[in-house]
């Protein structure tokens, strides 16, 4: 398995920020893309509605969608 497979795509619906290590203070901004391996990001940002979940074609993906293919894989 390679990094990048790793790593979650988001694409920011609203600006916001996200400090990372409780330090390392990032401003992502309305439609840009993000890939991260932060978990906690990933979470807070799409409960919060800050972010969507992407796949490979940037288009949104459903979380019971992706459990659903990481459990056929």
């Amino acid at each position: 398995m390679s990094e990048a497979s790793n790593k979650t795509r988001l694409k920011a619906k609203a600006a916001f920020s996200w400090a990372f290590r409780g330090c390392d203070v990032v401003e992502f901004k309305e439609g840009e893309e993000i890939e991260t391996d932060d978990q906690d990001l990933v979470d807070v940002a799409t409960a919060e509605g800050w972010a969507d979940e992407i796949g490979e074609d940037g288009k949104p993906i459903e979380r019971a969608a992706k459990a659903k293919a990481k459990k056929a894989a």
